[in-house]
């Protein structure tokens, strides 16, 4: 029976400490934008604008909005209240969690779900903000920088590179506009610029953790975990308190087969945040490699209880199940495996081999047959289904089965033997 994690832990990175250029560091912009030192005449349009940041910095963007909705009322031309609007729009949508004047204090998530209607709608009245800004200020590196994040966070990659080249032609220095670019380069498969870009970004800004995850990710792309590990090593030592880092670097462990490092990392991750699932499925990985089931059961149950409720997880869960002879419930966790994903064939394949050891052997052909139809390239599947069939006497069909194998795999043993024997 076949267990496994998915190739990667964050197909996107999801969840670190990055730059403003997909966090909003609202309170560092806001002081920056408007300047009341030794003022006393100050113009009642700015009163709303001051009072808009105080909202902003304390995450209270609905607030913040109406603040600069009447600032703008009152003065339908100064470029800063749209772009602050803008930002506390964005802020809304993205669960902004704090905003500090410290760059590794901001996490958010990215791409972890789709954006709802309402999401979008909010998004798109943001970049409405951006582009009347930009009517107004042309020659604004921010704004371009802004709308940049807008179109990298609807998959406008392009637009996105478009718009924080704009940015970097104006402002030269912006580290943020880089890691931008980079991230966009990045998920339009481009790992040479984006690294080029975040490299970039260093220079300019070597405190920014996220931009040490971000290369660590194309570091896993292209195999190189010690790599990866030594970017998130930075990281880490950079924002030491951050649970998914630490996911990420137990996840390379578990690739490189350090399962003791990776405990480690998941232990300290969950005692960071005992509500981070994913820290809890991956440990329970490293409890099925280790064969203790028990274990393993207890951290996938709680995994899908945080709601890190992936095919994979009750395919291992099943997994586990089924080495404690638990036949039933491995085949209800197979069930929810492939409701969540219809198309896995190694859910079939692994369900397929609970019900050969209950002795059903029409419905374990039934599934590996299912698996052979959604991955006609796995040996594994033709020589289970071809085991079955010999069990059954069913010797041409297994050695159909048997020679399938070999077609796709020449050296493989079992099938030789099995069809060595049949021709004796």
């Amino acid at each position: 029976m076949k267990y496994g994690f998915p190739a990667k832990i964050f197909a996107v990175p999801s969840s670190v400490a990055v730059p403003s250029t997909v966090a909003v560091l609202l309170l560092l912009f806001f002081n920056s934008c408007i300047s009341t030192e030794n003022r006393t005449d100050i113009p009642s349009y700015q009163t709303y604008i001051e009072q808009g940041i105080r909202f902003a910095s304390q995450g209270e963007f609905d607030k913040a909005i109406v603040e600069f909705n009447q600032a703008i009322q009152l003065n339908p031309d100064i470029a800063e209240a749209y772009i602050l609007r803008g930002r506390a729009l964005f802020a809304s949508v993205m669960k902004i969690i704090s905003i500090e004047d410290d760059f590794s204090s901001i996490t958010y998530d990215i791409y972890d779900e789709p954006f709802s209607d309402e999401q979008e709608k909010i998004i798109y009245e943001a970049k409405e903000n951006f582009y009347r800004a930009v009517s107004i200020e042309p020659n604004n590196a921010i704004i371009y920088r802004f709308l940049g994040d807008i179109y990298f966070n609807l998959h406008d990659n392009e637009n996105a590179i478009v718009n924080f080249s704009e940015a970097l032609r104006l402002d030269p220095n912006d580290a943020s506009a880089y890691v931008g670019r980079g991230l966009a380069y990045l998920y339009s498969g481009d790992l040479e610029k984006a690294m080029d870009d975040f490299d970039q970004s260093i220079i300019l800004e070597p405190n920014y953790a996220g931009t040490y995850t971000f290369r660590a990710y194309i570091f896993e792309e292209i195999g190189y975990y010690d790599k990866a590990i030594e970017e998130l090593n930075m990281a880490i030592q950079l924002f030491p308190d951050h649970p998914r880092m630490y996911i990420y670097r137990g996840f390379l462990y578990i690739t490189k087969g350090d399962y003791i490092r990776a405990l480690e990392d998941f232990d300290f991750a969950i005692l960071l945040d005992s509500t981070q699932g994913s820290a809890f499925a991956y440990r329970g990985d490293i409890y099925i490699n280790n064969e203790d089931y028990t274990q393993a059961i207890e951290d996938y149950t709680e995994a899908i209880r945080l709601e890190f409720n992936y095919a994979w997880v009750y395919n291992n869960r099943s997994f586990a199940y089924f080495n404690k002879e638990d036949f039933e419930k491995s085949i209800e966790d197979l069930n929810q495996s492939l409701t969540i994903d219809p198309n896995n064939d190694i859910a079939y394949a692994n369900r397929g081999k609970v019900f050969l050891a209950l002795g059903n052997h029409d419905l374990a052909i039934s599934d590996y047959t299912e698996a052979i139809r959604l991955n006609p390239y796995e040996v594994s599947h033709f020589i289970e289904r071809g085991d079955i069939h010999y069990q059954n006497g069913d010797y041409n069909l297994a050695y159909t089965d048997y020679e399938a194998a070999l077609l796709l795999d020449p050296s493989n043993t079992h099938a030789r033997e099995k069809i060595r024997r049949g021709e004796e």
